[in-house]
């Protein structure tokens, strides 16, 4: 087991780094080598993330995007081979990029959304066969539906299980679910989104029935901002800083991946409909034999597991990046877990050379297995000023301050450890930082003042599952 529980740096001149933990799963890990801080951190533009540009002719008082769903390399780390994934792309650049596919749409001026369905007819990822048969199109494996989270639409337009529909170039034609109604032509989908809303940061991804956890897996997910002018005045007047090339924010969108190492796993490759190889996504597709040896089971092959944590953090697609150098002044940053169960406790810390850049001591604390808690000894890093959520602006900002000081709190994880018999937060957690569930966004500005020439460290001591996880698993 390796403990990678840094998953970002920055120098305070200044930049910040990324690293996480790397999960022990007993049935497969990603490659050795996958070295920290050593890739950029991908920004917004057509070589990192694509942000789409809405066609404002077509329907007046309207921004039209037209976007497909296709299959595309990418190479992630220069100590792993290119990938494939599934992911939107502009229909007439079909520039595909990881997380690709950004819309930044204004508050009442409506979005209409057409996306194209081009997937193969394999997937890259492998699929449960033992789901409700009336709702698989007969086995298909290329549906897609897209679902604005977070967004307020109209029911038709939302994106449920059951709106899916195929790529009418496969076999055997074109098939949709038993709700589709949002009818684009042949193979395609069409989106009405009102955006009457605040100001904030949702996010839109695919959602078939079956589909949901493998597709958005494997890429088919984006960013989706709405702005106002309540947000621009605040912008335009300085209350909120502006960073070249980022007047929404800087985002850090953060999620777990495993790649296959091409040996962990042998019958992957035969498992996998498309075939894969070393490099390749990895999903779990069988239970553990352990659990199922309990009750004198066999392990069926199937891919809906209940929670899958897997063992490589990425953040905007790169694993364990860097950004910097970055100016000493405040920065705004808009974080979204995209993570399938994974939970998150963030920190920020000054590195300290390491390689890791965090050295941890035991604190004599335990979680609720006994095991011992450990606590990074390096200086706190800056404070996390939390503006939004993903319900919009906060009424007020909320500082993670240290002692009244431009340093972070950073509470590291605790647990309830006493209780009467029955209790059910006894073993639950009960300090923590910034803590973010799966599809929690949070809108941070961070004053790097101070911190001149540092490099910082974004931390996470979040177990997995939360908040009962066993700390020797994370």
């Amino acid at each position: 087991m390796i403990n990678r529980r840094q998953f970002f740096q920055a120098t305070a001149g200044a930049a910040i780094a990324l690293a996480w933990p790397r999960r022990a799963y007993s049935y497969a890990q990603s490659p050795l080598g996958i070295t920290k801080f050593t890739v950029a951190l991908p920004g917004l533009g057509p070589n990192d993330i694509p942000v789409l540009t809405p066609n404002k002719t077509k329907y007046p008082g309207t921004d039209y995007y037209e976007i497909v769903a296709r299959q595309f390399t990418q190479q992630l780390h220069d100590k792993l081979p290119p990938t494939t994934f599934f992911g939107y792309a502009d229909a007439a650049t079909l520039n595909n990029r990881y997380l690709g596919g950004v819309i930044v749409a204004n508050r009442r001026t409506p979005v209409r959304l057409k996306v194209t369905n081009l997937l193969p007819e394999k997937h890259i990822l492998p699929i449960d066969q033992t789901l409700m048969s009336d709702e698989v199109g007969g086995g298909r494996q290329d549906r897609i539906t897209t679902h604005l989270h977070g967004g307020l639409v109209f029911w038709g337009d939302d994106g449920g299980p059951f709106t899916w529909f195929s790529n009418a170039n496969n076999a055997p034609g074109f098939v949709s679910g038993s709700s589709f109604i949002n009818k684009g032509g042949p193979g395609a989908a069409i989106y009405n989104y009102p955006n009457d809303q605040s100001a904030r940061m949702i996010w839109y991804h695919d959602h078939a029935y079956g589909l949901t956890r493998t597709n958005a897996y494997a890429g088919i997910a984006s960013a989706y901002l709405i702005t106002d002018d309540a947000e621009t005045s605040l912008v335009t007047s300085g209350v909120l800083p502006n960073f070249d090339g980022y007047p929404l924010g800087i985002p850090l969108i953060i999620q777990d991946k495993t790649f296959w190492d091409g040996s962990s796993d042998p019958d992957y490759n035969a498992v996998v409909p498309a075939g894969a190889s070393r490099g390749s996504l990895w999903y779990p597709h069988v239970y553990e034999q352990a659990r199922w040896d309990i009750s004198g089971g066999t392990p069926p092959d199937i891919s809906t597991v209940p929670e899958f944590f897997a063992d490589t953090i990425l953040v905007n697609g790169a694993p364990y990046p860097t950004l910097g150098p970055l100016p000493p002044r405040r920065l705004r940053f808009r974080f979204l877990n995209g993570s399938q169960a994974r939970f998150y406790n963030l920190q920020l810390y000054v590195a300290d050379g390491s390689l890791d850049g965090i050295t941890l001591v035991n604190t004599g604390e335990t979680d609720g297995d006994g095991n011992p808690i450990f606590a990074p000894q390096n200086p706190a890093g800056p404070a996390f000023i939390q503006i939004g959520t993903e319900g919009g602006f906060l009424p007020a900002p909320v500082v993670f301050t240290r002692d009244g000081t431009n340093k972070n709190s950073n509470r590291i994880i605790g647990y309830n450890l006493t209780g009467s018999s029955g209790d059910p937060t006894v073993g639950n957690a009960n300090r923590y930082n910034l803590v973010l569930a799966p599809a929690e966004r949070a809108d941070v500005i961070i004053d790097l003042r101070g911190f001149e020439g540092r490099k910082l460290t974004l931390y996470n001591d979040a177990p997995a599952p939360f908040p009962g996880g066993d700390v020797r698993d994370d």
